[in-house]
C-alpha cells in the first residue's frame, strides 16, 4: 500500500477548505483516509494552514509521498525543506511547447533547439557573398600591381565578366 499525504476537499461550492490527510494512493481524493494530519483554508485572511508536525514527519519517515501542493505548504510551514520548482518548458518558445503537447517529447524539443542554434552559428555566408568578396580582393590586388599592357588588362576583365555571369568563381 503506497501512502500519500494529500488534501481532501471540504466546504461549500466556491468556498473550499481542505484537510491534510494520509491516505492510500489508490483512494479517491475525498475517499477514505488513514489519518487526519491538519487543515488548510485558502479563503481565510490570512490563509490558515495547521498540521501535526510530529505525525507528518512520522508518515514521511515510513515512506509517505506528499503531493506537490502539500510539499509546497509543508515547505512554507518549515516542516520539510521547500521543494525547488522547475519548469520543463524553460526557454522554449510557444511553438515548441505546442509541439511538445502534441508529441509528448520534451527532450527531443530541447535537443532540436540546441541543434538549431548550432546550425545558425555554423552557417557560412552565401555563395554570392563569397564571390563578391573574392572580386573585391582581386580588384585590390590589381590596384597594387601596375598592369603591363592594356591588352592583358582587357583580357582579364573579359574573363572576370564571363565568370560573374556564369556564377562560377575562377
Amino acid at each position: 500500500m503506497a501512502v500519500k499525504l494529500r488534501l481532501k476537499r471540504f466546504g461549500k461550492k466556491k468556498k473550499p477548505s481542505y484537510r491534510l490527510v494520509a491516505m492510500d494512493s489508490k483512494n479517491q481524493r475525498d475517499g477514505k483516509s488513514i489519518e487526519l494530519l491538519g487543515v488548510y483554508s485558502p479563503q481565510q485572511e490570512p490563509v490558515l494552514f495547521q498540521c501535526k508536525e510530529d505525525r507528518v514527519k512520522y508518515w514521511m519517515s515510513v515512506g509517505a509521498i506528499p503531493s506537490d501542493t502539500v510539499a509546497r505548504l509543508l515547505g512554507d510551514a518549515g516542516v520539510i525543506t521547500k521543494p525547488k520548482k522547475t519548469s520543463k518548458h524553460l526557454g522554449l518558445s510557444k511553438k515548441k511547447r505546442k509541439e511538445i503537447a502534441e508529441n509528448g517529447d520534451v527532450e527531443s524539443a530541447s535537443t532540436e533547439k540546441a541543434e538549431e542554434k548550432a546550425a545558425e552559428k555554423e552557417e557560412a555566408p552565401a555563395p554570392e557573398a563569397e564571390a563578391s568578396t573574392e572580386k573585391a580582393e582581386e580588384k585590390a590586388a590589381e590596384k597594387e600591381e601596375a598592369p603591363a599592357t592594356e591588352a592583358e588588362t582587357s583580357t582579364e576583365k573579359a574573363e572576370e565578366k564571363a565568370s560573374v555571369e556564369s556564377g562560377k568563381p575562377e
